[in-house]
């Protein structure tokens, strides 16, 4: 039933050894990407790289002192235009 089920999960990408893999910690496994796509049936909602994870933090989620990285993951295009829709709040000198 995994081919018809649909539900949330988060893994990491990268380039291991010159061969594009994915690390899941929730399978303890490192794969092939295309392997792992196909045989998990990936369609992704977001993709962050780890320089726009970085840049969030930096600029909006350090200063948010509780901040559940679950729901950064899954509505981060959410969260982000509305904390640039309220860029103000961020940018006071302390």
């Amino acid at each position: 039933m995994l081919d018809k089920s649909r539900f949330l999960h988060s893994f990491v990408e990268t380039t291991l050894n010159g061969e594009e893999v994915v690390i899941d910690g929730t399978l303890n496994a490192i794969m092939n990407k295309d392997g792992y796509y196909t045989f998990r049936h990936i369609k992704p909602l977001t993709k962050i790289s780890n320089q726009t994870l970085q840049e969030d933090m930096e600029k909006y989620l350090y200063k948010i002192k509780e901040f559940s990285p679950e729901v950064y993951f899954v509505f981060r295009d959410e969260i982000i235009r509305d904390f640039e829709k309220n860029d103000e709040l961020f940018n006071i000198k302390r």
